[in-house]
């Protein structure tokens, strides 16, 4: 993923105007191969699909940060695809129900996250901060 990054970047940065759709259509084809386990010899489809929704949001200058009512609703939905997964857990399909949660979660925890930063900020003159640099997510 590291090494096809600037690739990715001009891809997703100069598609604007019609071609704008091309880097979201690039996100949709790379999750619905994730999703639905086409290609699972492809190295890393799932990093490349979760790293080009954060560089689309980044490059487009989008926040990715749910409002309220749809983190509320998010979090509802995950929810619910947690409680289908325990209910359910020896059907086939579970595995699709269990990606389509680590999408939702994605966006669930950011939500979650900033809601409670919001309320309590936290002290970033600290060391752990200023070293840190990568959250992964997988």
């Amino acid at each position: 993923v590291m090494l096809c990054t600037p690739v990715l970047y001009v891809f997703l940065r100069e598609a604007n105007g019609i071609r704008k759709y091309l880097g979201m259509m690039l996100i949709v084809v790379l999750g619905i191969l994730w999703l639905l386990k086409i290609g699972e010899g492809i190295p890393q489809t799932m990093a490349f699909f979760f790293f080009c929704i954060g560089a689309y949001f980044s490059i487009n200058q989008k926040p990715i940060i749910p409002q309220k009512k749809a983190g509320v609703i998010l979090t509802v939905v995950l929810a619910l695809l947690v409680l289908f997964q325990m209910v359910f857990p020896a059907y086939d399909y579970v595995t699709y129900i269990n990606r389509i949660g680590r999408i939702v979660e994605v966006f669930v925890m950011i939500f979650w996250v900033s809601q409670l930063l919001h309320y309590k900020p936290i002290n970033t003159d600290n060391i752990w901060f200023k070293s840190s640099f990568l959250i992964y997510v997988g």
